[in-house]
Parts: C-alpha cells; sequence; structure tokens
C-alpha cells in the first residue's frame, strides 16, 4: 500500500489516504495499548519508509501527512 502511495502522489495524485487492515481495528475500547502497540509495530515501518522515499524524491516537500 506504501509503494502504490507513492506511484500515486508521484503522478499527482491529491488526495492518497492509506489504511491498515481492513474494518475499523483501530477503534478500541478496551485492551487499547495492547492492541495499538500491536498494529504500531506493524505500520511504523513501511510508514517510515514511504516518508523517506517522498523526502529523498522531493515530493515531501509538497505533500501533507497526516
Amino acid at each position: 500500500m506504501c509503494l502504490l502511495s507513492r506511484r500515486l502522489v508521484e503522478r499527482g495524485v491529491r488526495f492518497v489516504q492509506l489504511c491498515s487492515g481492513s474494518g475499523s481495528e483501530w477503534d478500541a475500547h478496551k485492551g487499547i495499548e495492547a492492541n495499538h502497540s500491536k498494529l504500531c509495530r506493524g505500520t511504523d515501518q513501511p510508514i517510515a519508509g514511504l516518508l523517506r522515499d517522498l523526502k529523498r524524491r522531493g515530493l515531501l516537500d509538497e505533500t501533507l501527512v497526516i
């Protein structure tokens, strides 16, 4: 998903939303620390790679990341 997002940004797509998994795994009302710790382990490295890639290509200057 991160690679696809980068390619879309390279081609000038104005809005790209990256989702993790299916459903709403991040919406937790109990066990938040354990749940979010697990989910963060699976997303931190790919997102960091995407941001590094965008920066290296000069695309991060024109990209808003939320």
